[in-house]
This record gives structure tokens, sequence and C-alpha cells, in this order.
């Protein structure tokens, strides 16, 4: 009886052994933020944009009302973003507008020709990127892989037809399709996302297409078929879950491209009234021998969260994709 709970315990004690070791969530963070470290440096420059997006919400945040807070700028962005600063000279005896003023402690990033900060003016901005930008990639990404699972799952003539309609909108200049939305609507910010997540949908929709053609011939898929699981079922259960990473690396890639062409359409100054980096850059152009911190700065935060975005899909596509992590 001894010998045979020995024999007991050691086959369990094997089993134990033969389990792989279980990571606590941090150990492996920090595991995938030594490996990827720009990964790891976009992601942190993106929580960074979203908390000062979030924060250069005024009193109320996504049109909720919260209570006991005053009106007023937010503390993250110090001062309203149309806001003028003056000063009182003594000798001319005069208060004087505070333009082109250089970085300092008052103003971190210096001032604009019209004496507004900078800085606060790049913190709101950041709202306005990042609204456009998740609002149209979802709309985007939603309705491409609607039309993805269509045309792969029904196939034949609708397939081929369906994608040589997606080859012709893709061959048409996306920048010309939104100065074309924004000349012939309002511009405003609900049209601009309209468009960009026009704009976006024939991306998506090669992309998860792709994908889906392969899954699609997987063993598991057929073995669903073959007991007779209806085409819906297949695809929420089986083929949805299996494409969620790619869906993620085209979400989080696209961000970046849509804030390159919100800031290209405020550039032109066709894009919707208010702050934007944009059109700061572009009044920014107008000074660059005399001040030129306005294009600089703004230029770098445009630069920064295109950048970060298009890192941060990378390193998610090498996290996902199993040869890439190899």
């Amino acid at each position: 009886m001894l010998e045979g709970s020995r024999a007991e315990t050691g086959a369990l004690v094997a089993e134990r052994e033969m389990l792989p070791p279980t990571r606590p969530w941090w150990r492996t963070a920090l595991r995938l933020a030594v490996r990827k470290p720009l990964g790891t440096t976009s992601a942190i420059i993106i929580v960074a944009i979203l908390a000062a997006a979030v924060a250069s919400w005024p009193p109320w945040l996504f049109g909720l009302p919260l209570p006991g807070l005053d009106a007023g700028p937010p503390a993250v962005a110090r001062y309203d973003p149309e806001d003028s600063f003056w000063v009182y000279d003594e000798e001319l005896g005069r208060e004087m507008l505070i333009d082109k003023a250089e970085p300092s402690a008052a103003h971190w990033l210096g001032t604009d020709d019209k004496g507004r900060d900078i800085y606060s003016r790049i913190v709101w901005g950041s709202r306005r990127s990042l609204q456009i930008g998740l609002l149209s990639l979802l709309m985007g990404t939603a309705i491409g892989v609607v039309l993805a699972f269509t045309s792969a799952y029904a196939g034949g003539n609708f397939d081929l037809f369906f994608q040589r309609i997606m080859d012709a909108f893709q061959a048409f200049p996306p920048l010309l399709f939104l100065i074309l939305m924004v000349t012939i609507t309002e511009p405003t910010v609900p049209w601009l996302i309209i468009a960009l997540g026009i704009v976006s949908v024939p991306s998506v929709s090669r992309i998860v297409r792709s994908v889906i053609l392969q899954i699609r011939e997987m063993p598991y898929v057929e073995a669903a078929r073959a007991i007779g699981a209806s085409a819906p079922r297949i695809m929420v259960r089986h083929i949805l879950p299996n494409i969620m990473a790619p869906i993620i690396i085209v979400f989080s890639m696209g961000i970046g491209i849509v804030i390159l062409a919100e800031a290209s359409l405020s550039f032109l100054g066709l894009g919707p009234p208010g702050v934007s980096w944009g059109e700061m850059l572009n009044r920014g152009r107008l000074f660059i021998t005399t001040s030129p911190w306005q294009a600089l700065f703004s230029g770098m935060a445009i630069t920064l969260a295109v950048l970060s975005f298009n890192l941060a899909g990378d390193a998610l596509r090498d996290i996902f994709d199993p040869r890439l992590r190899v």
C-alpha cells in the first residue's frame, strides 16, 4: 500500500512537473516591454495622449455633466485654447499682446501670433484628433468586417463583383474623396468622421476577407459545417474569434492614418472649425522664421501620434503572429 501511494504520488508529481509554469501578468508585461521597447514606448505615448484628450474635456465628459466641477479650463491644459494673454507695459502705458513669445515657465511651449498658449492648444487638439480617429475607425472597421464576411462567405460572382467595386474605390485618391465630401457637405466633425470611416472601409474589408478565406477552409470549420451548423453560427462562434487579432492590428495602425488625414484637411483649411493640430501647423508656417516653435510643436504632436499608433500596430502584429513571435 505504501509503494502504491508512493507510485501514485510520484505520478502526480511527474504530471505536475510536465505542466507549464504559470507566470504572473506583471512578469508577462515586463517581458513584452523588454522584448518590444518601441512598442512599449509607443504605448506610453498613446496613454499620455489619451489622458490629455480625456482631461481636456471641459466640465462635462463625453456630453454628460459631472457634478462638483466649475466652468473653466481643465488643470492639464492650464489655459483656455482661445484666450489671448496681455501684459501691461509701463513705458508705453498700455497693455501689450504677448504674441510669438518664446517657451517660458508661464507658457511652456510659447505663444502663437494671437497670444494664445501653444501647449494648451496642443492638449485641446489631442481631443479632436483622437475623437475623429477612434470614431471613424470604429465605423469603418465595423462596416468593413461585415462586408468582408458577406463577400468571403457568398463567394462566386458576388465576391468577384464586390472586390472589383473595392478596387475601383481604392483607385480613387482618398484625399480627393475627403475634399469632395467636405466641400459638398457642411464641414463639421460628424461629417468628417463619416467621410474618414468610408475611406477606411476598403482596406479593412480586403485584409479581413483574406483572413476569412484562410480560416474558412480550416478543419474545425469544416467539422462545424458537417454537423449542420448554420452560416451565422459558424461566422460568430468559429471565424470571428480567430480574426480578432488582424482586426485589432488594422484598427491600431489605421488610427494614425486617420489622424494624419484629419490634420491634412485642417492644414488645407477644409477641416471643421476648432482647435486642430493641422490648423496650428498651417498657421505656424507663416511665422517659421520669426517664431518657429509654433509649427515645430504642432508638427511634433502629429508625428508622435501617428508614429506611436503605427509602432503599436507593428508590436501587436509581432505578438499575435506566431511566425513573427518565433
